[in-house]
């Protein structure tokens, strides 16, 4: 059956026809014309795409890191507090408003410190 099969597609294809369309090219162009290059651009997009997210992942892990500093400061504060002034009681609630403050003023200051640098830069004297 395979060997029917295999006879069939053999007839059935022009076998001339495909020899002189190989010969009557260069050999160069002859094995770059059939060469498609679509897994090459979308290879390059998947790489492109990978390294960005690899960029985003560290500077989401950087900021995590500063994050979680804030928080342990900000924690830290009301208990400080309360060893410099004893009349201030220290409790969970305020522990955990005190890292929301501080957490909540750190991202607001990260958001806007790039605005602050440009307007620094901007009102900064030429010399």
């Amino acid at each position: 059956m395979a060997i029917e099969n295999a006879t069939f597609l053999m007839n059935e294809t022009n076998t001339t026809t495909l020899l002189n369309a190989t010969t009557n090219q260069t050999f160069i162009s002859g094995i770059f014309q059939n060469l498609d290059f679509s897994f090459l651009s979308n290879n390059i997009f998947v790489l492109l795409l990978f390294i960005l997210f690899i960029y985003l992942v560290l500077k989401a892990i950087a900021f995590a890191k500063k994050l979680i500093a804030v928080a342990f400061v900000s924690a830290l504060f009301p208990v400080i507090l309360h060893y410099i002034q004893p009349d201030y009681f220290v409790s969970l609630d305020r522990i955990i408003q005190f890292i929301i403050l501080g957490c909540t003023l750190f991202v607001v200051y990260c958001l806007i410190k790039p605005f602050l640098s440009l307007g620094r830069k901007m009102l900064k004297k030429k010399k």
